[in-house]
């Protein structure tokens, strides 16, 4: 079965009844595949499902690709975010001076860049260094945050208005739920992690406020995705709990 099948595999029938992915094929039996017109989202469960290393390589490689295209947006998103911090021009990211700030990162290209800021392995100060008060480009150490671009009390935003289970995770150590209020995200090459703002964690891995993404909802979109949510309920009445589950879904 080719690669790309799997891609638009919607669902297959063996001997006419509809299975599940995991159903053990026999000799004999007669599989059609019924594909979708569009790629559909890999589940990362199906990794679990998978038989073959190279089934499994392929999953791993397509998320990948998505976590790699999330971070590309998301990076661009929050360079324009310091740009406009800074009172800079949208077109510095344009002409020749982008190529040789590049190169002294050691940068491939403006993709490039963007991926590494929204997987924080690239601060966008060390970027932007080179424009501020137009100073000329020389050699800086591309790990380091220049302090005097950092902007006491801000911080980058990230606007949510769908969650994908191979990009963003909910942090068990605070257990935060989509919607709510005074969350912040963390990035990392495996997507974003999204916590408490007075996460413990947080605090203990040295976090400091501005290298944290402040969470925000796009209320403006309908929510399409499921949401299970696990209540733990402690001498409390009815009522109460009614006005509780109210209030939560007024954010969605």
């Amino acid at each position: 079965i080719h690669s790309e099948l799997g891609e638009y595999c919607q669902w297959a029938l063996v001997n006419e009844s509809r299975v599940g992915p995991s159903q053990v094929l026999r000799d004999g039996d007669v599989v059609q595949i019924i594909k979708a017109t569009i790629p559909l989202e890999v589940d990362l469960s199906m990794e679990e499902v998978c038989k073959t290393p190279k089934a499994r390589a392929a999953i791993n490689r397509h998320l990948q690709q998505k976590r790699l295209k999330y971070a590309q947006e998301l990076g661009q998103d929050i360079l324009l975010q310091e740009v406009r911090r800074h009172q800079l021009s949208g077109d510095i990211l344009e002409g020749e001076k982008v190529k040789l700030i590049l190169e002294i990162l050691n940068i491939r290209d403006l993709a490039d860049l963007y991926a590494r800021i929204g997987q924080d392995r690239q601060s966008p100060h060390a970027f932007l260094y080179y424009w501020v008060d137009d100073a000329p480009p020389r050699q800086h150490p591309s790990g380091k945050q220049p302090t005097s671009l950092v902007v006491p009390g801000e911080r980058n935003q990230i606007c949510l208005a769908r969650l994908d289970n191979a990009v963003h995770k909910f942090a068990r150590c605070c257990r935060p739920y989509p919607g709510q209020e005074g969350l912040v995200a963390t990035l990392s090459e495996r997507g974003v992690s999204i916590h408490w703002h007075e996460c413990p964690e947080l605090k203990r891995h040295g976090m400091q406020f501005e290298d944290l993404l402040e969470v925000t909802w796009d209320c403006g979109i309908t929510w399409l995705q499921p949401m299970v949510f696990h209540v733990s309920v402690q001498r409390t009445t009815i009522a109460s709990l009614l006005a509780s589950f109210g209030r939560m879904s007024a954010q969605f």
